[in-house]
Order: C-alpha cells, then sequence, then structure tokens
C-alpha cells in the first residue's frame, strides 16, 4: 500500500507546473485583475495592491489564511523563499490562495472565450488528423464545510481530453496546449474549412465529460487511498506510542 502511494505521490509531483509557466501566468492575470506587482530582486516580486474583488472572494471561499492587501515579497521559486539581506517571501504555488484565486477569476471572466476555443498547432504530431482539445476541471470535497457552507474542496484536478472527428475521446496527457503554438495567418487559411466542418461545431462536450467521468473516478480512488494511508500511518502511530506509555508504566515500581 505505502509503495502505491509514495509511487501515485511521484507522478503526482512531477504533473506540478514549472515555477516558470507558474509565474507566468500570475503575473500576467494579476495585471489583468487590476494588481500592482513589481519585481524587486531576481524572481522575488513585491505586491503593492492585492485588488478587493480578489480579497472579496478569498473571503467568500474561507481556506486558509485571508488574502493581505499588499505582500513585501513573493516568489515562485522554493529557493528564492529566503534569501540573505532580504525580506521573506511567500511561495507562490498551486493551492496558495493568491494564485487559486487568481485563476478562479480569470476563468469566471473569460469563461465564454475558454468556450470559443481557438486554434493551436501541435508540431510534435506527424500526422494530418484535426481533433478538438477539450478542458475539463474536477474537485474531491470531504464532509467538513467552510466558511460560506460550501463543502471543503481537498483535491481539485485539470484534465484535458480529445475528441476526434469520430467523436472518439481519449486522454490528452497533462497540460497539452504547453508544447502547441498559435497558428499563423496562412496556416488559419487552410484550417478555416476544417473548422467550419460540422464535427468541430457539434457539441462535444458530452463526449469529453463521459470520458472524464472516468478520470474524476481515478482521482477520487487516488484521494481516498492517500488518505486512508495516512489515517492508518496515523493510528499505527498512536497506538505504538500508547502502548510504548503502557509498557512504561507497568515496569514502574508500584508502593
Amino acid at each position: 500500500m505505502s509503495e502505491r502511494i509514495r509511487d501515485e505521490m511521484e507522478r503526482a509531483e512531477a504533473r506540478k507546473l514549472q515555477p516558470h509557466f507558474i509565474r507566468a501566468f500570475f503575473l500576467e492575470a494579476f495585471a489583468l485583475l487590476g494588481g500592482t506587482v513589481r519585481e524587486r530582486e531576481p524572481g522575488r516580486f513585491e505586491i503593492t495592491h492585492v485588488p478587493a474583488e480578489l480579497r472579496r472572494r478569498d473571503r467568500q471561499i474561507g481556506l486558509g489564511a485571508p488574502l493581505l492587501r499588499r505582500y513585501e515579497r513573493v516568489t515562485f521559486d522554493k529557493h528564492l523563499i529566503a534569501v540573505e539581506g532580504r525580506p521573506l517571501a511567500e511561495y507562490l504555488t498551486p493551492g496558495h490562495p493568491l494564485l487559486d484565486g487568481s485563476i478562479d477569476l480569470i476563468i469566471e471572466r473569460h469563461d465564454a472565450a475558454l468556450r470559443q476555443g481557438t486554434v493551436l498547432v501541435d508540431e510534435s504530431d506527424p500526422g494530418e488528423t484535426p481533433r478538438v482539445l477539450v478542458y475539463l476541471q474536477h474537485s474531491v470535497v470531504d464532509g467538513r464545510t467552510t466558511a460560506s457552507g460550501a463543502r471543503r474542496v481537498v483535491s481539485k484536478r485539470f484534465e484535458f481530453v480529445n475528441v476526434d472527428p469520430d467523436g472518439v475521446a481519449s486522454t490528452a496527457g497533462w497540460a497539452p496546449y504547453l508544447d502547441y503554438r498559435p497558428v499563423d495567418e496562412n496556416e488559419l487559411a487552410l484550417l478555416t474549412p476544417v473548422i467550419e466542418r460540422g464535427w468541430v461545431r457539434d457539441d462535444l462536450e458530452q463526449q469529453a465529460l463521459d470520458h472524464g467521468v472516468e478520470l474524476a473516478r481515478a482521482h477520487l480512488e487516488e484521494v481516498r487511498r492517500r488518505t486512508v494511508d495516512r489515517v492508518e500511518r496515523t493510528t499505527a502511530a498512536v497506538k505504538e506510542r500508547l502502548q510504548s506509555e503502557i509498557q512504561h508504566w507497568d515496569h514502574r515500581p508500584t508502593n
């Protein structure tokens, strides 16, 4: 059991976005939301203004420590958290409320653009079969509730599913779009007839969701195994400590 859990945790670690991708997204998204951020040292930034809308969203979600109005230093690289002679930096990584709140607001504001989609080129694909890349998000919640009464999210995951012209859905991997590039004008002219075909304009969401259900079940099972493993290890440690205390007091002389 523990070996399988360790393997899953290592794979989850490998799936995390690299710091430079997180930094590039956050700096642009935060500026779009009205925030003010300036680089003070290489890889370390000062946030002088956190938008009120972002702070309101954080209070509604009610997870962790509340957002501050400003941050003396933040960084996206763990080794830059503590720099001699400089202020300690907040580590902005998935799970930090400042990053998660920015993601939620960007999705909320630009949901229409996400649904409209765009045209990208996968230069690593030698074939000529077009496909639609669908983005899905699902969350695993537990029995606890937040300050707003919502179920507490214990794990959130983004999934990407390819749908081909025959309507067959398949897993696209972790953030495949990072290796894609925008089309140029000449390529777009060639691809316009493909984009206008009926299958592309059909509602492909259901095919993607059907496939995504299986991915969500696997996610739930992964979280369940990690939780059960943690509870079992904690229970074993508590029993071991109690047994040690019992043996200690059993061997003490009594009056």
